[in-house]
């Protein structure tokens, strides 16, 4: 089944391409479906984290600067200079979407929509090349990118069955637009490295090696789990590389001078970006100071699995320990060990799940799908008829498992999307506002407060008006984490939020909702035990003093408070009427505006 001269039949990866992009978009096209006539144009969020994203998208598109807060509408200028912020820092991606969606007048929803079948296409194109240059037959790399793309997060739907995850994915390398929107670079570096190593032409490699420096590039300022798994990838790439193939040994070490060069290049003006972050960006996005071993993830498990069959496949004789296959198989086996211990030598540690879940899980998939090739090529070398029922079999399991995902993800957030698309049309209104101003400027100061903080987290999504609170405010430098706590505060205070149900100080006793209000009255993040390897669960202790904070917020509250910062609109929901007692004794409501099925309020705060 081996391609006869080498070179790749791209009509199967086209195949597996669209059919990879078909199960991507089918959330969206489900979502569509069953809005029917009453869909507003809201994208179908699968991952959690995109509203931050889409809001970050959507201020550029607006014209806004490199460093902005959509949420808090404090943008960078002379007068009040910003400082960066994990978005700021990582700008590629964003600059690219907002100007290619100025240039063809889309917003940032449909910037989405279109990002998810790009990515998805693209991303099944970079795993079918580097599939086929390893495996030298187009079809095996067919199958392989639906194993590698479909079926590589199949672990979180039994999580999910068996209540031991929170399963907040969907495939997880579609999440907008990060990783999404560089993730098939990733592959294409890995392949340019293999292509570099494994060229007998000069001018080849030589063009290999300056292309997967300048792709490096690209990851640097996109996604920061993406450069640091390259650089681990490369460096175990070149030493295993170094220890079993020792004739090529002074090739190989000036070919990686140069790379290592680019990179270095790369990287220096990224630390100067790095070095003007905020001060409490490293607690906002939970950095940890840990030396403690982590072993027994399951990406670390799976490397195990990987290097023991390659080891039998050695001690057999089936395969060679120099083969560029073998090699390129253990150092994807071995990176996920060196990634989730480095803090052992640096004693930081910065969310490791995003490794396992967003790229991880992928490379030691397409490592395992190398090496079961491998071994099936040397138990069956002359079983056509059994090779095209197994890979048939193979190829409908793998789409099964990413439809089923996409069925998962699509009933997971069924509800949360449904209200967002619910208020589109206020949010429009609200943009159109925004550009009514007398002096024609964009209005990023009138601050609207909106009950539901789904709709709250939706509002810089598609207007540029700031936000009273939502869950993201705190992720930019310009909020400090006494400032969201405060904002927070009023935000539960107009809603009229007491607490008074909870049982004996325990967070169970709560809905879903109020449990995450008053954990993140605690400390951002305290809910989720992914977000830091030192996370610890909340005591009773905790809950009493985030009570008496809020009851003493509460009995404080002044005009003071209700003026900072001050809200321009109240935005809520016709067919849901919330209880807003005390937001009513501070502000004074004109007659609203129904826009759908929300009602848009100018207040202003009574004398």
């Amino acid at each position: 089944m081996r391609d006869s001269d080498c070179k790749t039949r791209w009509r199967f990866g086209l195949l597996a391409a669209v059919a990879v992009t078909l199960v991507a978009f089918a959330p969206q096209l489900y979502f569509n479906l069953s809005r029917g006539s009453h869909w507003n144009g809201a994208y179908a969020q699968t991952h959690g984290d995109e509203s931050v994203y889409a809001s970050y998208l959507n201020s550029l598109i607006d014209g806004r600067p490199r460093r902005n807060n959509p949420y808090s509408g404090r943008d960078d200028s002379q007068e009040h200079p910003a400082a960066e912020s994990y978005l700021s820092v990582q700008f590629l991606p964003p600059f690219l979407i907002a100007t290619t969606a100025r240039l063809v007048r889309i917003s940032s929803t449909n910037a989405f929509m279109a990002l998810t079948v790009t990515t998805a296409f693209v991303s099944a194109l970079a795993v079918f090349w580097l599939l086929a240059s390893i495996l030298k037959d187009s079809r095996l790399a067919a199958i392989g990118v639906l194993v590698v793309l479909l079926a590589s997060s199949a672990n979180l739907i039994v999580e999910h069955l068996l209540g031991l995850g929170d399963s907040n994915n969907y495939l997880p390398f579609l999440r907008r637009y990060l990783p999404a929107a560089p993730f098939p670079i990733l592959f294409i570096y890995c392949g340019l490295l293999l292509q570099m190593l494994t060229s007998t032409s000069k001018r080849v490699a030589a063009a290999s090696v300056v292309s997967a420096g300048i792709l490096f590039a690209v990851l640097v300022f996109s996604y920061f789990y993406d450069w640091t798994f390259a650089v681990v990838w490369t460096g175990c790439l070149a030493g295993i590389w170094f220890v079993v193939r020792p004739h090529e040994r002074k090739r190989v070490v000036s070919l990686f001078l140069i790379l290592a060069g680019l990179m270095i290049a790369s990287v220096v003006p990224y630390l100067l970006l790095i070095s003007r972050l905020g001060a409490t960006t490293g607690e906002a996005h939970f950095m940890a100071t840990s030396h403690k071993p982590d072993l027994f993830r399951l990406t670390e498990l799976f490397g195990v699995l990987i290097i023991a069959l390659i080891g039998f496949l050695i001690a057999r004789g089936w395969v060679k320990s120099s083969e560029p296959t073998v090699v390129f198989a253990l150092a994807c086996a071995v990176t996920p060990f060196l990634l989730f211990n480095q803090q052992i030598l640096t004693g930081r540690s910065l969310q490791p799940f995003h490794y396992e879940v967003f790229i991880g899980s992928y490379i030691t998939t397409l490592a395992a799908f190398v090496i079961v090739i491998l071994l099936w090529r040397s138990l069956t070398p002359t079983r056509p008829a059994v090779a095209r029922i197994l890979l048939t079999v193979i190829a409908c399991g793998a789409v099964l498992s990413g439809s089923a995902e996409a069925t998962l993800m699509t009933r997971r957030q069924l509800t949360g999307n449904k209200i967002r698309d619910d208020v589109r049309p206020a949010l429009l209104r609200l943009a159109q506002i925004a550009r009514q101003t007398k002096d024609g400027s964009l209005d990023t100061k009138s601050v609207v407060y909106a009950p539901n903080f789904i709709v709250a987290s939706s509002i810089p999504t598609t207007a540029p008006q700031p936000v009273l609170w939502a869950p993201y405010l705190f992720v930019f430098p310009d909020v400090t984490l006494v400032e969201d706590k405060e904002r927070l505060a009023s935000f539960l205070y107009y809603k009229d939020v007491d607490f008074n149900n909870i049982n004996n100080f325990r967070l169970e006793s709560l809905d879903n909702e109020q449990s995450y209000y008053l954990s993140s009255l605690i400390g951002r993040g305290r809910f989720n035990p992914r977000l830091s390897v030192n996370w610890q669960p909340i005591a009773t202790d905790e809950v009493r003093e985030a009570l008496e904070y809020y009851r003493n917020f509460v009995a404080t509250f002044d005009r003071t408070k209700a003026s900072s910062p001050l809200v321009s609109y109240l935005l809520v929901s016709a067919d849901d009427p919330v209880k807003l007692s005390n937001f009513d004794r501070w502000y004074e409501r004109d007659e609203g505006e129904r826009v759908g099925n929300y009602i848009l309020f100018r207040v202003h705060l009574k004398s």
